[in-house]
């Protein structure tokens, strides 16, 4: 299964400007702890303790979410496919191409000088979170909070928070043209009846979010480029 996004209609019809433009690699500044339990998952099996608590900083580097390149057949588990600053990067490339407002967007895999001399304008950018905060609701019931669950009370809450910040420059002289920080979240109830596939894989919620996100910012940046055209 590959990266779930699809990039949002053009907002508008433009008239492709000649110009060249390279998309790096979005850079991962994101916590280094892959899984911080602050509650202690097993904290579940203490009398009246309503839920147990984990937060996931790099769900994309933890074990504890869908795999989907198995090497056997129906084992789910193990680490990503796909790296998420790879998938974003990848992502924006997308979403900028569809609007086909320039002649020529390339998502370059270097940040080698000698290969970006030829574009004219350079967008990076930086991932600063993808967190996954899950709740596991137990209703101070201990184990027997199964029984709830089997009726249809949330299993789990889940929060998440995406993070990340793109830039625009003038590729030779490195000036500023466009800044901007995209910030997102969701929180979603998950039962065994409900929502299993989100609490099982993140992605998908990221992917949404980072969508909402460029369809707010994406004409911004057209915008911003379309007067640093006009200057010139």
């Amino acid at each position: 299964m590959d990266w779930p996004y699809i990039p949002n209609p053009c907002p508008d019809t433009y008239a492709p400007i000649d110009l060249k433009i390279a998309i790096t690699p979005i850079k991962d500044e994101r916590g280094e702890i892959v899984l911080l339990d602050k509650g202690k998952w097993g904290a579940y099996c203490l009398p009246l303790w309503p839920y147990a608590k984990l937060e996931y900083y790099r769900p994309d580097d933890s074990s504890n979410f869908w795999y989907f390149e198995s090497k056997k057949e129906g084992d789910f588990r193990g680490k990503y496919a796909y790296k998420y600053p790879r998938a974003i990067t990848d992502s924006i490339s997308k979403e900028v191409r569809e609007c086909k407002a320039f002649s020529y967007v390339h998502f370059i895999e270097t940040d080698s000088p000698q290969i970006l001399s030829e574009y004219d304008l350079i967008i990076s950018g930086t991932l600063r979170k993808t967190l996954v905060r899950q709740y596991l609701i137990t209703y101070g019931l201990m184990p027997l909070g199964i029984f709830l669950w089997i009726n249809g009370l949330p299993q789990k809450f889940v929060y998440f928070e995406l993070e990340l910040t793109l830039t625009l420059k003038e590729n030779h002289n490195g000036e500023l043209l466009w800044s901007k920080t995209l910030r997102g979240e969701r929180s979603v109830s998950v039962g065994l009846y409900y929502n299993e596939d989100i609490g099982a894989d993140p992605s998908s919620v990221f992917a949404e979010l980072l969508r909402s996100e460029m369809k707010k910012e994406l004409p911004q940046l057209i915008k911003a480029i379309e007067d640093w055209t006009k200057g010139r």
